[in-house]
C-alpha cells in the first residue's frame, strides 16, 4: 500500500514540475524554419504569379502584339507597293484587288490577317483587333495621331475601329501611286498627289 502511495506522490510531483507527457513536444527550430519557408513561398507566389494572371486580361497590349504590328506593316508594304518602287503603295487601280483599297473588302482583309500571321489566339485571348490607316504625315499631332486620308471619297482606313485605345503600333513612311492605268501598264509612280505632303504614313495598330 505504501509503495502505491509513493508512486502516486511521485507522479503528482513530476506533473507539478511542468514536464509534458512523452507523446507531446514543443516547437523546434526546424519547425520554425519550415513554417517561414512556406510563408515566403506563398508571398512570392502571390506577388509573382497572380498580378501577371490578371494583367493578361487587363492590359490589351503585350510583346507579341508589338511583333505582330511590325510583321503586318512589312507585309502590307511588300504586297501593295508598286513593282520596283518599294514603299509606294498602289492605289485607285483598275483592279481593286491589287491596290491598297482592296483591304476594304472583308475577305481580302481577312486574307491579310492570315498571311501576316496575326490571327493567333491563345487560351486567354481571342484573335486581336487590327486597324490599318494611311495618314498625311504633315497632319500628325503631338501624340502622333491623325485622321486617315480621304481620297476620292475613299477613307483610307481598314479593319477594326480604332478610338485612341491602348494599342501596339507600327509605322512606315509611304507614298501613294495615284495611277488609274490598266493592270498591264501599271508601275509608273505618279509625280505627285494632294494627299502625301511631304509623305504619308502607313500605320498598323493591334490590340
Amino acid at each position: 500500500m505504501g509503495d502505491i502511495e509513493a508512486m502516486e506522490f511521485g507522479t503528482r510531483q513530476e506533473s507539478s514540475t511542468g514536464r509534458r507527457p512523452s507523446g507531446d513536444r514543443g516547437q523546434t527550430n526546424q519547425d520554425y524554419i519550415i513554417g517561414i519557408t512556406f510563408l515566403l513561398i506563398s508571398v512570392l507566389f502571390v506577388f509573382g504569379y497572380v498580378p501577371g494572371l490578371y494583367s493578361s486580361y487587363a492590359d490589351p497590349v503585350d510583346g507579341t502584339q508589338f511583333t505582330q504590328t511590325d510583321r503586318a506593316a512589312e507585309w502590307l508594304v511588300d504586297n501593295y507597293s508598286v513593282e520596283g518602287a518599294e514603299n509606294v503603295l498602289e492605289y485607285d487601280a483598275t483592279d481593286p484587288s491589287v491596290g491598297i483599297m482592296g483591304l476594304s473588302d472583308e475577305t481580302e482583309f481577312d486574307a491579310f490577317r492570315r498571311n501576316a500571321s496575326i490571327n493567333t489566339t491563345t487560351n486567354r485571348r481571342a484573335r486581336p483587333n487590327v486597324n490599318v490607316m494611311i495618314v498625311n504625315s504633315s497632319q500628325l499631332n503631338a501624340q502622333q495621331l491623325s485622321d486617315p486620308i480621304v481620297a476620292d471619297g475613299n477613307r483610307l482606313e481598314f479593319g477594326d475601329d480604332y478610338e485612341n485605345q491602348s494599342a501596339a503600333t507600327s509605322k512606315r513612311v509611304v507614298d501613294l501611286n495615284m495611277t488609274d492605268e490598266p493592270a498591264e501598264n501599271r508601275g509608273d509612280v505618279a509625280d505627285s498627289d494632294d494627299y502625301c505632303t511631304p509623305s504619308c504614313w502607313l500605320i498598323v495598330r493591334i490590340w
